[in-house]
């Protein structure tokens, strides 16, 4: 069904991105991590971006990933982007909203993927 590979191809797309873009420069990313979890954190708050790239990554690929478990890989996605949403909307209003279209997009693509 092309609706389910659009879904797919541009959530993943977007994950990929980020990722890559994290891993490059993780201090431009770092707004996104309260100030209490960075100073609670044993580990450097770049280090910590850098981990959360490799999941924006990993995570993509799995979505993407053929028929590889669609519909696993769709709820560790939306389950991903749920626990980033509301540091998004902390952030800027507009990125929360840009966010929650994707958690919008991941929920269709659960409900597409249930109804074969």
């Amino acid at each position: 069904m092309l609706a389910v590979w659009l879904i797919r191809g541009g959530v993943s797309l977007t994950m990929i991105v980020f990722g890559l873009n994290e891993m490059a420069n993780p201090n431009a990313w770092l707004q996104y991590i309260p100030e209490s979890l960075r100073r609670s954190s044993p580990i450097a708050p770049a280090t910590s971006m850098r981990l959360h790239a490799l999941g924006n990554i990993a995570f993509g690929l799995f979505l993407i990933a053929g028929n590889f478990h669609p519909l696993i890989a769709a709820w560790v996605a939306i389950i991903w982007w749920v626990s980033i949403l509301p540091f998004a909307f902390k952030v800027k209003w507009d990125i929360g909203m840009r966010d929650l279209t994707i958690v919008a997009a991941l929920a269709a693509l659960i409900s597409l993927l249930n109804i074969k």
